[in-house]
């Protein structure tokens, strides 16, 4: 996985000589249309007083504070978790988009990314899927609101982080004709909804993990 990095300013979050990390903690932007080098960059500036390990949009995966430092994600005056808080926790922050509703939503490649991501966490620490959480389990605020929201669109996520490993997940297809069965009308509504747009030439090259985890969101109407 391919993590470009710029770090926030130090005085955005706590470096720390080590910590043990037990949660992970799934976020929303609330932005409509950022990137995530583009809340790197904001982040990068004194005086935010939050931060996030990582962000993600639909193309890259950014890093703002490394693992081993504690960010101020999910901070609260009260919370509703007995166990996760900042000095345990790694946050990833979800680039978010609004729909004509004016309502949140992810888009299918961005949430692609922070399953990869929040999966790759888990095999480094140890950490097991229930302790993948959102920001609202431990401090109610409603985020991600996507993922609040609608509980259906959350569990596909929790069942993406589990879903089946094998040799075929690496294998790419280069087109949606080359796809599995099972996959090409996912695939095809993806492209019609322009949110996934290939190279122009009909080429899409998509993995077979990200296969398994559209089909998933698609069959719990998630888009």
């Amino acid at each position: 996985m391919s993590i470009k990095e710029l770090l926030a300013h130090g005085s955005n979050y706590t470096t720390t000589s080590g910590r043990r990390i037990d949660y992970i903690v799934i976020h929303y932007t609330g932005n409509d249309g950022d990137t995530a080098e583009g809340n790197c960059k904001y982040f990068s500036s004194a005086g935010r007083n939050a931060s996030a390990h990582y962000f993600v949009d639909e193309r890259e995966t950014w890093r703002s504070v490394r693992d081993k430092d504690k960010a101020w994600h999910c901070g609260g005056k009260t919370y509703y978790h007995a166990k996760c808080r900042n000095t345990n926790a790694l946050g990833i922050e979800l680039c978010s988009r609004k729909d004509k509703s004016g309502a949140y939503y992810f888009k299918p490649e961005t949430i692609a990314r922070a399953v990869a991501l929040t999966r790759a966490k888990m095999a480094e620490y140890g950490i097991p899927p229930e302790h993948v959480v959102r920001h609202y389990d431990v401090t109610h605020k409603m985020c991600p609101a996507p993922f609040v929201q609608d509980a259906a669109a959350w569990q596909a996520f929790k069942n993406a982080l589990t879903a089946r490993e094998d040799s075929d997940a690496m294998t790419t297809y280069k087109t949606i004709a080359d796809a599995p069965d099972w996959a090409q009308a996912t695939l095809k509504k993806l492209m019609d909804k322009k949110a996934l747009k290939g190279d122009g030439n009909g080429n899409i090259n998509v993995s077979e993990d990200f296969c398994r985890t559209m089909v998933v969101l698609d069959r719990l109407s998630v888009f």
